[in-house]
């Protein structure tokens, strides 16, 4: 007996009728060719309440203005820091 892939048995999927077409991440958001992206991997677990977790590989791009709220990579001497970006008030002192 010759299996044939279109042929199936039991119930269709809802789903079938909103099949969408593939998405390219490395074109749609992950493209490291550009030069102010780059992959870094953390360490830690400072930013679980964020989703992010221990291992995980985030992508850098550098030429995203910073704001306070965002996640950023921080270089703390020579370390790199990812961190939620703050601001501080300014002291009279």
């Amino acid at each position: 007996m010759a299996y044939r892939g279109d042929r199936t048995t039991g119930f269709a999927s809802p789903a079938a009728d909103n099949i969408e077409d593939p998405i390219d991440l490395m074109a749609a958001a992950l493209d490291l060719r550009q030069p102010s992206r780059y992959p870094i991997r953390v360490e830690g677990e400072a930013l679980m309440g964020r989703g992010i977790k221990h291992g995980d590989i985030l992508v850098v791009d550098s030429a995203v203005a910073p704001h306070t709220g965002i996640v950023v990579v921080a270089t703390v001497g020579s370390e790199m820091r990812v961190c939620k970006l703050t601001q501080r008030e300014e002291s009279d002192g």
